[in-house]
């Protein structure tokens, strides 16, 4: 066993996102002494196996997102729209779809979404950019009142 699985395995209990390196060093043949030197310097990003690495906006998402503390309720609510709208689809649909959910409900605002019409709900299930699915759209007015209580 060479020194980097070593280090991996300490690792990968602490912090999941660990273990992808060495399938990405594996991929491009680097000696362990190279592996070792690239992990020490911090010079390569660490990211989790589920990541497809082919998607730009999956990659961005997961460095600049992923495990990051949201503080504000509407983006706390809008996060929780989006896990709600991901069920039983993959997140990588859900983030195509992110940014059209955001304008056609105009940010996700939590007051706004408490007040939005059956007409405006029944227009977004028209949307393709939306994942159009009745309970889904409308659970976005219903959890926006049942945060306001």
């Amino acid at each position: 066993m060479s020194r980097v699985n070593l280090l991996m395995r300490k690792k990968v209990n602490n912090f999941c996102c660990f273990k992808f390196t060495a399938y990405l060093f594996s991929d491009h043949k680097l000696s362990n002494r190279l592996k070792i030197a690239f992990l020490a310097r911090g010079m390569m990003k660490t990211r989790c196996p589920w990541l497809n690495l082919k998607n730009e906006e999956y990659v961005r998402y997961h460095d600049l997102e992923w495990g990051k503390p949201i503080c504000d309720d509407d983006s706390l609510f809008a996060a929780l729209i989006f896990e709600g709208a991901q069920a039983g689809l993959s997140w990588e649909t859900v983030l195509k779809k992110r940014d059209e959910y955001l304008r056609v409900f105009n940010g996700l605002k939590i007051d706004e979404m408490a007040k939005i019409s059956d007409e405006k709900l029944e227009k977004a299930l028209l949307n393709e950019g939306l994942i159009r699915n009745r309970l889904k759209i409308y659970s976005i007015r219903k959890n926006a009142i049942g945060i306001k209580k």
